[in-house]
């Protein structure tokens, strides 16, 4: 049950910082998004982007997504009572998409 109280919070927390990153002037954040993408993608650079401020809106209104998602998760799990290794699952299946739709916009804006 704490898990999924963590959740709703971390879901909040993720939903800001998207919005933080959408009205950001500064690339220092979706800069070091994208570095972090690349341990797990050798191909990502973020010098290879050409419109910058476009993918670093692109890439908050995503984050926002996610939190808003994961705020959806925890708390219509905590309201229906959805065990634990569902809502691990359900993780799982968020970051999967996550990650392929980062990369899959990273490569339309290069």
């Amino acid at each position: 049950m704490l898990l999924k109280y963590i959740l709703l919070v971390y879901g909040f927390c993720e939903f800001l910082f998207g919005v933080f990153i959408w009205f950001s002037k500064k690339e220092s954040l979706p800069k070091m998004m994208v570095e972090s993408f690349s341990v797990l993608s050798n191909d990502v650079n973020y010098e290879n982007i050409k419109d910058k401020k476009a993918f670093s809106r692109w890439i908050g209104e995503l984050i926002m997504l996610g939190g808003a998602l994961y705020t959806f998760l925890a708390s219509s799990s905590i309201f229906f009572g959805v065990s634990l290794i569902a809502v691990i699952a359900f993780i799982v299946l968020i970051e999967s998409v996550f990650f392929r739709m980062v990369i899959k916009g990273y490569k339309n804006f290069i």
